[in-house]
């Protein structure tokens, strides 16, 4: 039997970009519109020959009232007459937005991947394949286009990321339509498409076919092509930026570190290749930075104001200190522990040591100043003893000092990054700051001539 032209070029696209081999275990999204439907099929058709085993999964976002579950029982149905597995995903998307504090379009999006990868993780499937068209890479280059996207962004939907693949993405949405109907498939179809609401239905529906009919009846084929081109000249940029990345960077637990000296002498287009590469490595987020929030970390960089940060997003910030540029996310954990002394504490990866001991008998190696120790008086320090973390308006007496003054203040003096001082401890004793652990201790809770008795403590990393 003569295989169908557009099965035959998908297969062809598969094997020119390496998307899928011999026995591969694929999971494919289907939404039960033209697309979707139309892979599944495909794959479908060519399943013997590669020998693939295919299961199906579905996200009903709960937007379109009955229409969703109409949808999700048309794909269910279609599983099942396949023969495929299928594996759902129901979740009112409103909610989950309004709760995220996210777009619907970005809640719809981190619902729908998270799934997919569980999903795929737990039936140990090698690939995720999604059903974007050609269209649909012209739509999103002109709307990054209109968004004042840089060369990443107008390279549009990548064919294939980590797990993900979209086989279809060298197929026009005419081609999709034209094999449904060959193959008498149904589908179907989603209403929210067709308003103008969305920036990308307005696309579809005025501005590319204006300019098929004005400017180019080719337009779709030849931005998918300008995409594919930048995709090319990305990939070479993220090959170079991975090797000075290497030389630049540093990560830690939730952080990265980009050496400023070496990061400002790399050029513009390295600066924001190498952002864009931190800010992946650090939060695995398969949605770049965008050009405005690169463009507020490089203005940053070139103001030389250490202490000063810039908001990127979910949290992250990057910030200026003398020496690097510093990509981190502000942890929202507070910490509050109540303690009794004697005793010995764990504290998020470290350990705090305490003893009571007689001023007499206080060893002298004990004695030894360093930041690490510190030594209180015991008959100061009252009850509730807490070790808790650093709050916006803390004040404390540092040692030495008459007067009061702001932690803030204190950690600024002493050149702490903010992106340290979340994991810095506060010892209270009835709510008043005794030590800032590691750092400095109140000149309240100090050992004098009349100090009978010591706690004497310890800081130190867990082993």
């Amino acid at each position: 039997m003569k295989e169908n032209g557009l099965v035959f070029k998908v297969k062809e696209t598969i094997k020119k970009y390496q998307l899928l081999k011999s026995n591969d275990k694929i999971l494919v999204a289907v939404s039960g519109g033209p697309d979707s439907v139309a892979l599944l099929s495909i794959l479908f058709d060519l399943r013997y020959k590669f020998n693939w085993d295919i299961e199906t999964a579905h996200i009903n976002h709960k937007l379109r009232g009955k229409g969703s579950d109409k949808d999700e029982e048309f794909v269910k149905t279609l599983a099942c007459q396949l023969g495929l597995q299928f594996y759902l995903k129901s979740l009112d998307t409103k909610k989950f937005a309004s709760r995220k504090k996210l777009s619907l379009e970005d809640a719809a999006r981190q619902i729908r991947y998270e799934f997919l990868e569980k999903t795929a993780q737990n039936i140990k499937a090698d690939k995720i394949a999604l059903g974007h068209t050609q269209n649909d890479q012209a739509e999103t280059v002109l709307m990054r286009l209109f968004r004042g996207s840089g060369s990443l962004g107008l390279s549009g939907i990548p064919i294939q990321r980590g797990e993900f693949i979209r086989p279809l993405l060298e197929v026009s949405r005419e081609e999709i339509l034209k094999y449904l109907k060959q193959k008498k498939l149904s589908c179907r179809t989603d209403k929210s498409n067709l308003t103008a609401q969305f920036l990308r239905n307005r696309i579809r529906q005025k501005l590319l076919p204006l300019l098929q009919k004005e400017f180019n009846p080719e337009i779709v084929s030849t931005l998918s092509r300008t995409a594919t081109i930048l995709n090319e000249i990305e990939q070479f940029l993220e090959k170079e930026t991975e090797k000075i990345y290497k030389k630049v960077a540093g990560q830690k637990k939730g952080l990265i570190l980009l050496d400023l000296k070496r990061f400002l002498s790399s050029g513009k287009l390295i600066q924001r290749n190498l952002l864009r590469h931190s800010w992946t490595r650090l939060t695995n987020d398969i949605y770049p930075l965008d050009f405005k929030q690169v463009e507020r970390v490089l203005d940053l960089t070139e103001s030389g104001k250490v202490g000063k940060r810039v908001n990127l997003k979910n949290n992250y910030w990057a910030e200026l200190n003398s020496k690097h540029l510093v990509i981190f996310k502000e942890q929202l954990k507070k910490y509050k522990i109540p303690v009794k002394f004697p005793g010995e504490f764990k504290l998020n990866g470290h350990n705090l040591k305490a003893q009571i001991v007689d001023r007499e008998k206080l060893p002298e190696k004990v004695r030894t100043k360093s930041e690490n120790y510190a030594y209180l008086d015991w008959e100061k320090l009252k009850a509730p003893l807490r070790l808790r973390s650093f709050l916006p308006g803390d004040r404390f007496r540092p040692l030495g000092m008459k007067g009061s003054k702001k932690v803030s203040d204190f950690f600024v003096d002493a050149k702490i990054p903010r992106h340290k001082r979340e994991e810095i401890f506060l010892l209270t004793s009835k709510g008043k700051i005794a030590w800032i652990v590691g750092e400095r201790i109140s000149e309240d809770f100090k050992v004098d001539r009349k100090t009978r008795k010591v706690v004497a403590l310890q800081f130190s990393n867990a082993r």
